[in-house]
């Protein structure tokens, strides 16, 4: 019996918790946004090649069927939707932060 209130005693002093400071909060939260934004603009570099590798298929490759075609303006459209949604994303972040 000794020894579980000494349990209960250990577990109850764990769970007072200290409040960290400030200024500890806000450089979290700006290493945190740093990192995101970091993150989204290699995202947008890296969508630009896969672009123009994709467009330089369409230009220069001959299909015989018109699907592959409207399959190529699918991806095309498909990723510079994904590239403009992550562009207003970081510029947001940039902006309101």
């Amino acid at each position: 019996m000794q020894d579980f209130d000494a349990l209960k005693n250990i577990w109850q002093q764990e769970q007072v918790n200290v409040m960290p400071d400030a200024k500890e909060i806000l450089a979290r939260i700006g290493t945190t946004k740093n990192s995101l934004a970091q993150n989204l603009l290699k995202a947008i570099i890296q969508l630009i090649p896969a672009f123009i590798v994709v467009l330089i298929i369409a230009v220069f490759v001959k299909f015989n069927a018109t699907i592959t075609y409207i399959g190529i303006i699918i991806i095309l459209i498909s990723i510079a939707l994904y590239g403009y949604f992550i562009l207003k994303h970081y510029l947001s972040l940039a902006k309101n932060y």
